[in-house]
């Protein structure tokens, strides 16, 4: 009776004077009937709401859509965190899980975009970037993993991860010249 748990819920988010808004019982009820669209919308309702339901909303969106088997999901949920993290610049939320999606298809580049994006807009002292530019190094990822690190670099000697990045980007370098001699 999923269907019509749905409608309870539904019902109850439009009467709720309270402000739960049932997002995450609305959106597992989605989920389950397989109306994937309302249900992404449901979810980053949710985060929205609560930014604390991160982990949640990623472990559902990994579980229910299977990202890194699908596509065709991804692209949907893609193109939904694109269109809410356009209308919305202020809620992080949507571009630390556009990161997230985008390392869950090991694309480094595409993660470090949105990485550094949020680095900048929240004037954070770059480590995001280090631990993204570790994951690409160790998923062979050279050149994304050398971008990372020289990001930190141009932040200066005053940054507490300079000494870091210098140190960790020769160290990807050493290890691309011996994988690939000749580059």
């Amino acid at each position: 009776e999923i269907d019509y748990a749905l409608q309870v819920y539904e019902k109850g988010k439009k009467n709720d004077k309270e402000g739960y808004g049932y997002s995450m019982e609305i959106a597992n009820m989605q989920g389950s009937l397989g109306q994937f669209d309302p249900m992404i919308e449901s979810y980053l309702d949710l985060l929205e709401q609560s930014p604390n339901y991160m982990l949640t909303v990623q472990n559902a969106f990994d579980r229910i859509l299977q990202i890194q088997e699908n596509d065709a999901n991804m692209d949907l949920l893609k193109s939904h965190l694109l269109k809410r993290s356009q209308a919305k610049p202020e809620v992080v939320e949507y571009t630390e899980l556009l990161t997230w999606l985008f390392l869950q298809k090991k694309e480094f580049g595409m993660a470090l975009v949105q990485a550094t994006s949020l680095d900048k807009r929240l004037n954070e002292p770059g480590y995001r970037i280090i631990n993204l530019a570790e994951l690409a190094a160790s998923n062979k990822d050279y050149t994304t993993s050398k971008k990372a690190y020289q990001y930190i670099i141009d932040k200066g000697p005053a940054n507490e991860y300079y000494v870091i990045a210098r140190t960790e980007k020769l160290q990807v370098m050493r290890t691309e010249l011996e994988e690939k001699p000749g580059i």
